[in-house]
């Protein structure tokens, strides 16, 4: 009788620890899964340790809402950087306050484990944490307005007293036309004097330190209606001289990465006024290499046929000495 109970208890223990192993693979290092918050889930990945004086940092930031999917190719771009880097890599997102989700993914790309299939799992799922953190952010609402010195505020909180003494390099993926009160950069009047609006902002304790940070601004003047290359050169120049501010540099201002991580900085923008000249046979306009021209390129900005419009009215047309056909003389 005793033997005949006994059974069923052994097997019910038998069945209760398939279960649990069973839960066990379910939490395992697969991607993580899509929260409807747009916070992501935690990846249960094996600990890489703390960061240490030699691991370099990347943080990146992208707009909530759905245009983040446009940048999924420049955070792969970034992570594998980060893995032959061994980084920590830190996901935030840029909100309409300070309540803009942070630290989505927080991990050191360094694959652990007891043999190589171990590590390249553990690598995968490490890489899945950040990729999938990031696209968490695109089943948020697009903030209005939008507030990219809250998250940068944001950012720099995270940083503090990290033991990561490494590069530090921030990565922020869309929009930087900040919209709220304290600096409203779809304003005009702004834009024209950046120094006034970054000591504005410095007074009302805005500006965060930014010491040592190298700055990837990715679709930064992407805006609806769009800027143009005017606007665009005047809001590149803005985020230049506040992240010298605050003690970085931005280095990049394209719509996409084609290389990670870079060295070079960003030159001063030439955002003066257009120059007209008007003589008794020619009027002669003169243009920044800025308001046609992508940075550090040869290939004319989208938006510089519609500059080129205002420019070319009736009687701007002369004859070239030169090429001996009607042109812009520039």
């Amino acid at each position: 009788m005793t033997y005949a109970l006994g059974r069923p208890i052994t097997r019910l223990t038998a069945v209760m620890s398939t279960a649990a192993f069973a839960g066990l693979l379910m939490t395992g290092c697969g991607a993580p899964p899509k929260p409807a918050t747009g916070r992501a889930a935690a990846a249960r990945c094996t600990e890489s340790g703390a960061a240490t004086a030699k691991t370099p940092t990347i943080a990146i930031l992208g707009d909530v809402g759905s245009s983040t999917i446009q940048y999924t190719s420049d955070v792969n771009l970034v992570v594998k950087a980060g893995t032959n880097k061994e980084a920590w890599v830190l996901v935030n997102g840029i909100g309409k306050d300070n309540n803009a989700p942070d630290k989505l993914a927080s991990v050191v790309l360094k694959a652990k484990g007891r043999n190589e299939l171990m590590r390249t799992n553990d690598m995968k799922c490490k890489k899945t944490a950040v990729t999938t953190a990031y696209s968490s952010l695109s089943r948020l609402s697009a903030p209005k307005p939008l507030n990219v010195f809250a998250a940068l505020g944001t950012l720099a909180g995270n940083l503090h007293g990290s033991k990561a003494g490494g590069p530090v390099n921030v990565v922020l993926l869309g929009s930087l036309l900040n919209t709220t009160a304290d600096a409203d950069l779809s304003e005009a009047t702004v834009l024209a004097n950046p120094a006034k609006a970054i000591n504005e902002l410095a007074k009302e304790q805005l500006v965060e330190s930014c010491k040592g940070w190298n700055v990837y601004a990715v679709g930064a003047d992407q805006a609806n209606p769009p800027l143009t290359s005017a606007q665009s050169a005047q809001l590149r120049e803005f985020w230049r001289e506040y992240f010298q501010h605050c003690g970085g540099r931005l280095v990049v201002w394209s719509d996409h990465l084609t290389t990670f991580p870079v060295n070079s900085s960003i030159a001063q923008a030439d955002t003066t006024q257009i120059k007209i000249e008007t003589t008794p046979h020619e009027v002669v306009a003169t243009m920044s290499s800025d308001v046609l021209f992508a940075p550090n390129s040869a290939a004319l900005q989208p938006t510089a046929s519609k500059d080129l419009s205002q420019v070319l009215a009736p009687g701007v047309w002369t004859r070239s000495v030169s090429a001996g056909s009607d042109s812009i003389v520039m």
